[in-house]
């Protein structure tokens, strides 16, 4: 069970205590201060484990990016795992063929960063694809080109690692 108590809804920092209840013995899992505005909940595998991890919204920008808080659940040691870094991933979305994390960012460019989960951090690749944009001459690039020029760049980069 989860629950959430606000703290300061005005601050600009931590203004909610996030926990995790087991159902059956009322025990506290993990407790944590937080900061998300709406108090959203998601549930989406973020590590390839086949076991659906906690997404807390975190805050949406004025375009509508959203950022999340993610607790890895590990349900062999019956814990939380919190991913530090991961509220600056704008518009996360898990590709499991590569077990990566995408991020997708509308802005005065809109664009997408490729991250990897390390244990309990999220490292970004280094790699950006910028939408919609034109070439040397003013004409449109195929930015999905690009797009999939840079997942099999990710693919040989991982595959050495």
């Amino acid at each position: 069970m989860i629950q959430f108590k606000e703290i300061d809804p005005d601050c600009g920092e931590k203004n909610r205590l996030f926990k995790l209840i087991d159902k059956q013995n009322s025990k506290v899992i993990m407790e944590d201060s937080i900061l998300s505005v709406s108090g959203e909940v998601r549930f989406e595998d973020f590590n390839n484990d086949q076991v659906k991890d906690i997404l807390i919204q975190n805050r949406s920008s004025a375009r509508g990016n959203e950022s999340y808080n993610l607790y890895l659940v590990d349900t062999t040691q019956n814990r939380l795992t919190k991913v530090k870094g991961f509220e600056l991933v704008s518009q996360p979305t898990f590709h499991t063929k590569l077990n990566i994390v995408e991020s997708y960012a509308l802005s005065g460019r809109d664009w997408s960063a490729f991250y990897k989960i390390r244990k309990d951090t999220v490292i970004d690749l280094g790699y950006v694809i910028y939408w919609n944009e034109e070439d040397e001459d003013g004409n449109p690039r195929d930015t999905y080109k690009d797009y999939n020029d840079v997942l099999k760049q990710i693919k040989k980069t991982l595959k050495r690692k």
